[in-house]
């Protein structure tokens, strides 16, 4: 591995490192983003590597803007919606990995974005990109067959790649038995709601849902009906549609769709209430059985969530492990830890 404790120490002592600084190149010395530094702790010699920049942002007081000359004030401004503060931003080396002599890297960048994975995987042996229903960022070393989850503080061996610390890969699968019984009491719910939404007339349908909507944020509907309704909004209205879910299936199904805006029905809604005769949206081959469909699959997905309906197995180390759309938790030292996003 390029990155092992032994090959950048051999760099460290046979190359000369960028003019008039400690750093020293990881790669082609033209690529000076990417390098290390050597730094002395606690009498050890440690690799600090480095790929990139970033942005730190600096705020002073008047006073301090004051004693500046008037080119370090140019570099600064009035901080938002304060009269005593100045910021800008300071571009820092972006710190990834530590690189110790008991031949262990350590992961310390706050993210792994696409350019790091990159030069990553060309160091390692194996590739590490993002797979969502993985969790985030992973390592895949196809060769062995070794499937395992990046986060930041975990520490690999620089030559193997295998981490110091056990870590346990919990699962999620529905169980078809229990997620059966929990949809159980919403059985009168998706019934009607399906018949009605089949046998609704498209403008109608869209018509119905902005009266619901109406109805529901009450004297704030002309402030509020748009499409760009915020999450707390859309939770708000998710929370009405349940409350009538036994009452009215037509109206919560309609305030479900909204809610989570499926097929984009809040700019079909739009442009049939406005009248709007351009054919550009993307909601325009949906049907109100088409908008019933994707409402049903989110609401069941809520309610397995709710109700816990999940069969979990535990995965680790050397063990490959299935993609999961009910996300992926991973355990190290028996805590929850956040794998990386990205």
């Amino acid at each position: 591995m390029a990155l092992s404790y032994e090959s950048l120490k051999w760099v460290h002592e046979n190359v000369k490192p960028y003019r008039g600084s400690s750093r020293y190149p990881t790669t082609n010395r033209a690529h000076s983003y990417k390098h290390f530094v050597p730094e002395i702790v606690d009498g050890k010699t440690e690799y600090h590597v480095y790929y990139g920049n970033n942005w730190r942002d600096i705020v002073i007081n008047n006073a301090e803007y004051d004693k500046l000359n008037a080119k370090q004030q140019n570099e600064y401004s009035r901080k938002w919606n304060s009269t005593t503060e100045w910021t800008t931003w300071e571009r820092i080396p972006n710190k990834i990995a530590i690189v110790r002599d008991d031949n262990t890297f350590e992961f310390v960048a706050t993210s792994l974005h696409q350019g790091i994975r990159h030069f990553l995987t060309r160091q390692f042996g194996g590739y590490i990109y993002a797979d969502c229903r993985r969790g985030g960022v992973i390592y895949n070393k196809r060769s062995e067959n070794i499937i395992m989850p990046l986060y930041q503080g975990m520490k690999v061996d620089d030559k193997t790649f295998k981490p110091v610390d056990d870590y346990e890969i919990i699962l999620r699968r529905v169980s078809r038995k229990q997620g059966n019984v929990a949809l159980k009491k919403y059985e009168k719910f998706l019934k009607l709601s399906e018949t009605m939404a089949k046998a609704s007339d498209r403008k109608q349908f869209l018509v119905d849902m902005n009266e619901e909507i109406k109805e529901a944020l009450g004297n704030e509907a002309d402030a509020k009906l748009n499409r760009w309704i915020s999450p707390a909004e859309a939770e708000s209205l998710s929370k009405v549609a349940m409350d009538k879910i036994d009452t009215d299936e037509y109206g919560a199904m309609l305030l479900l769709c909204y809610a989570d805006n499926v097929g984009w029905v809040r700019s079909a809604m739009e442009k049939v209430i406005q009248t709007n005769t351009w054919n550009g949206y993307s909601s325009d081959n949906y049907t109100p059985e088409s908008w019933y469909e994707l409402m049903k699959s989110r609401f069941s997905r809520k309610v397995y969530k709710e109700n816990d309906t999940f069969n979990k197995t535990v995965y680790k180390y050397g063990e490959t492990y299935p993609q999961s759309t009910w996300g992926v938790e991973v355990l190290v030292n028996g805590k929850e830890i956040n794998q990386y996003k990205g």
